[in-house]
């Protein structure tokens, strides 16, 4: 199962929006052009933003359509007794407002930001130490390494890239090379915020050595209202825009023309995009593996950590996750007043079994006390079991 989830940091967005009436927007964003927010916003300036806030929400948010609907209207029900007496604010002071509107909604995912600064959300840390080689501000390191009488293969990989980055080069392969002459595996994921998860997902791949095996998940849902195409396009526009590559450049285009080719016409609000298989296909790690995890994983980090669940011999080390892996594949809006940007998920993703984990995380198989380090635990306890 493919899970495209981004996160992002940039500054000065500018959407081209205007109101054809009062029930249609134009969410559509042009990359290319960036205009300040301005110091204050006037009464009608906030109104204009208010009311975009409840139309995106309501036609192109995955919750609203999943889980989160009444907690939504309650939000926007708050925002709007919140604005009632404001006549002039600052847009940054607007963000904390929106934020703290809609705070109570399960979906952290779901995020106001102006700037760089996401507005009323929480932030999560890791409390079970830090990622090897974190200081290295690497994408990825792969390194054998001797703890007693075992070998050990130890793998950090610091966020999600897109898959078609040149950054990934050569790390499958050098895993592969290590596999014959090692005991066990580390996956160092600590403090690992997300990204995409199709190289989390070769990852298990490659040390079942190719076999099949189930995930987790029952059907995956999308939002395919003409705002949610819009939304998601912003994204792939703006990553398109600022790609490191042609090819890459190339693969976020291409991304947002299969994606209008398909729901354009569609004639329902949301579509089944994965259907699950119902029979739960295992299979086992070539080598024991052993999964670092902490409270700082998330989304994409989440999702390939669940690509292991029907894969034997795994074993999750650490505290819970940060619990942002069922509301995904984010689009963006920008409002057009005060310049404050949307995070909005498009997709929701269900589990075989009903789990809600959103804001909860994914528990560990080896809780670690908090403040010790997760990789002398894993260490530990790889030693122990081979006794």
């Amino acid at each position: 199962m493919r899970i495209f989830i981004f996160t992002f940091l940039f500054f000065s967005l500018l959407v081209s929006c205007s109101s054809t009436n009062k029930e249609e927007y134009s969410l559509v964003y042009d990359p290319s052009v960036k205009v300040k927010a301005p110091p204050i916003l006037n009464k009608e300036k906030i109104d204009l933003d208010v009311n975009l806030v409840e139309y995106t929400l309501k036609n192109s948010y995955s919750g609203y359509f999943f889980k989160n609907k009444n907690n939504v209207e309650l939000g926007i029900k708050k925002l709007k007794e919140s604005v009632v007496n404001i006549e002039s604010i600052k847009p940054g002071d607007f963000c904390n407002v929106l934020g703290e509107s809609f705070s109570h909604v399960q979906d952290e995912h779901l995020t106001f930001q102006f700037g760089p600064r996401k507005c009323a959300r929480n932030t999560f840390v890791g409390n079970v130490g830090k990622r090897i080689d974190s200081e290295e501000k690497r994408l990825w390191t792969v390194k054998k390494v001797v703890e007693g009488n075992s070998n050990v293969l130890v793998i950090t990989i610091s966020w999600f890239a897109s898959p078609s980055s040149s950054k990934w080069d050569g790390m499958l392969r050098e895993i592969k090379t290590h596999l014959d002459k090692i005991d066990f595996v580390v996956v160092d994921l600590r403090g690992n915020s997300g990204g995409d998860d199709t190289i989390g997902y070769q990852l298990a791949k490659l040390l079942t050595g190719g076999s099949q095996f189930s995930t987790p998940y029952a059907n995956q849902y999308k939002v395919v209202t003409r705002p949610g195409l819009e939304s998601r396009a912003n994204l792939s526009s703006f990553l398109a825009y600022n790609a490191e590559s042609k090819k890459q450049k190339d693969f976020f285009l291409d991304f947002i023309k299969r994606d209008k080719q398909k729901y354009t016409n569609y004639k329902k609000e949301t579509a089944i995009v994965n259907k699950v298989l119902p029979k739960v296909v295992k299979a086992k790690a070539l080598k024991p593996v052993v999964i670092l995890q902490d409270r700082a994983c998330a989304s994409s980090c989440e999702s390939t950590i669940d690509f292991f669940e029907y894969i034997d011999d795994v074993t999750r080390v650490g505290e819970n996750t940060a619990g942002q892996v069922q509301f995904g594949n984010l689009g963006f809006v920008v409002l057009p007043e005060s310049r404050i940007q949307i995070n909005i998920p498009s997709t929701f993703n269900s589990y075989r079994d009903n789990r809600f984990i959103e804001s909860i995380g994914i528990k560990p198989d080896v809780n670690v006390p908090k403040g010790q380090d997760a990789y002398d635990f894993a260490i530990t306890y790889m030693k122990n079991r081979r006794k």
